[in-house]
């Protein structure tokens, strides 16, 4: 049934090869047209790839996501596929902000569905990522569709308010919460994004978010350092940042949930692209590579808690 509510929702209508190795397609979800861009890794690969789906900021596209997570280089070397949508007018409706008749979930689900209807990637190897409004909109999904994914790992960005009231994941999901301490526009200890004026909506403290998915989880409650079952502490040599690896597992080991803490980091992806000068986005730190990071947690490996090299 899904297969054929995606065919009809979303028409492709062609596709096109990047500069730099990704594939572009294009398709109408609900009158209008969305875009969306994947890279696929070259040279021999499983039968069925695991799928990394990446979303933008505010203000963002695909291509710059490319760019700001070198999601790709690991793609390459470890035989993933990404997918890099794009938000209409470059932003998605999270529900932070009033509707305004444009339906991102539906349009990111059937996507999603889309791709592994095709038979190239599977299912149980699906996995969530996005920056700032793309980390709020990665809350969202899971919050309503938590089954499509097999874990999950939001930069700069968290529950909001509206969104906490409703949240009702329909299983637990593994989580890698990655916020910044410094972080001027999605703040750590919660409050207005980005603008004074709230017409960007709220955050939760980042506390707040990570008790909300031990919550979800099943896990027992508590996000203090001395409640986690362990703590890393990576520090960069040149920066001034490290970060702090807290891991929540008592009681859901199958879904843990663990927090990036970048401290002295800004609105940025650590060990990633910065994207705007530091005196408008603050600190990118060197002392973790939330890419390679990620990777690691959404294959259940551990050493999602090691230091970016040269960290």
């Amino acid at each position: 049934m899904r297969a054929l509510v995606w065919m009809l929702a979303m028409t492709l209508v062609g596709c096109a090869h990047t500069a730099t190795g990704g594939t572009v397609d294009q398709g109408e979800f609900g009158g209008r047209k969305r875009t969306w861009v994947r890279f696929d890794p070259t040279g021999p690969r499983e039968s069925k790839r695991a799928l990394v789906v990446a979303l933008h900021g505010h203000g963002g596209n695909g291509e710059g996501m490319r760019r700001l997570s070198g999601m790709d280089t690991l793609a390459q070397r470890h035989g993933f596929s990404v997918l890099y949508p794009d938000g209409l007018d470059k932003r998605w409706r999270d529900g932070r902000l009033p509707p305004d008749g444009v339906d991102d979930v539906a349009f990111l689900v059937d996507l999603i569905q889309g791709q592994v209807q095709t038979g190239n990637f599977d299912p149980a190897r699906v996995y969530l990522t996005g920056m700032s409004n793309g980390a709020f909109m990665t809350h969202t999904l899971l919050c309503s569709h938590a089954k499509l994914f097999a874990a999950a790992a939001p930069v700069a960005g968290g529950l909001s308010p509206q969104l906490l009231a409703r949240c009702k994941p329909a299983r637990p999901v593994p989580m890698l919460v990655v916020n910044n301490t410094e972080d001027g526009m999605v703040p750590y200890a919660g409050g207005r994004v980005a603008r004074k004026d709230g017409k960007n909506g709220e955050v939760l403290a980042t506390v707040d978010t990570v008790l909300a998915w031990q919550r979800f989880n099943g896990c027992r409650v508590g996000a203090a350092d001395g409640d986690a079952t362990s703590v890393a502490i990576l520090a960069a040599r040149d920066d001034d940042t490290r970060a702090v690896m807290l891991t929540f597992d008592a009681g859901c080991p199958a879904a843990p949930v663990v927090l990036a803490r970048i401290e002295s980091g800004g609105h940025t992806w650590p060990g990633g692209w910065g994207y705007l000068p530091k005196m408008l986005i603050g600190k990118t730190s060197r002392a973790w590579d939330a890419s390679a990071g990620m990777w690691d947690f959404f294959e259940g490996r551990r050493t999602h808690l090691q230091g970016s090299p040269g960290g």
